[in-house]
């Protein structure tokens, strides 16, 4: 030992409690290399593994924040990542955003509509890329939680800022965007500018719906460059 830590130690069998164990080496199941546990770990990262607290009280506006933005910038990353929202509700105060400036694909997975919830009291979701990777977000809900809204409260915005990138793909799966109660909803329930989404079992809830009004009033918003 060395200033009371373990110095290259190796385990066979047995159990570790209390230890941080990131750097020990693990060969996954049919696997032929083994690897750290902690690049097991970043195959799939969780945004609990930010610090966000998904139990509808706790504001995660700085530790979504972190989150998104290492994701989108860090060169670990560069190659694409799945980012899982955990069971619970994921509540944030104010819009998060992901920002991608190369080529990585993101994929934002939960694990079910009503189990995994996005909720935001403000701003929504939104997701820029300057670059040709694809999105991906599935198996969530994302609720409104305020009791009004203004024209900046959009649940999922997608934004293509680079012209001549032509190749992004943005797969909308298993979602469910509406409002935790009928009072008030999102402005508008997706905005795409630039990139024409796949939604395959999207389900939209704005105030019409919780009114009585007819569902066809809601509010999709899809802006495409000349010639897309």
């Amino acid at each position: 030992t060395a200033n009371g830590q373990l110095q290259n130690p190796s385990m066979q069998g047995g159990s570790a409690s209390g230890t941080d164990t990131s750097a020990a080496i693990a060969t996954a199941v049919n696997g032929t290399v083994s690897r750290a546990l902690a690049a097991h770990f970043a195959d799939t990262l969780n945004l609990a593994d930010f610090g966000v607290v998904c139990d509808g009280v706790t504001d995660n506006a700085q530790t979504l924040a972190a989150a998104f933005s290492k994701v989108a910038s860090d060169s670990s990353y560069a190659n694409g990542v799945r980012i899982i929202v955990p069971r619970g509700q994921c509540y944030s105060s104010v819009k998060q955003s992901i920002v991608i400036t190369d080529g990585r694909s993101v994929s934002l997975s939960g694990v079910g509509t009503g189990a995994s919830n996005l909720m935001f009291a403000s701003g929504g979701l939104s997701v820029t890329t300057s670059g040709e990777g694809n999105i991906i977000v599935r198996d969530m809900s994302v609720l409104f939680t305020g009791s009004s809204n203004s024209k900046s409260d959009v649940a999922l915005s997608f934004i293509r800022t680079n012209e001549t990138s032509v190749s992004n793909i943005v797969i909308l799966s298993n979602l469910d965007i509406g409002s935790v109660s009928g009072a008030a909803g999102w402005y508008k329930g997706l905005y795409a500018e630039g990139l024409a989404p796949i939604g395959i079992s999207v389900k939209f809830r704005l105030p019409d719906y919780y009114r009585g009004g007819p569902t066809d009033t809601v509010d999709v918003d899809l802006y495409g460059y000349p010639g897309t």
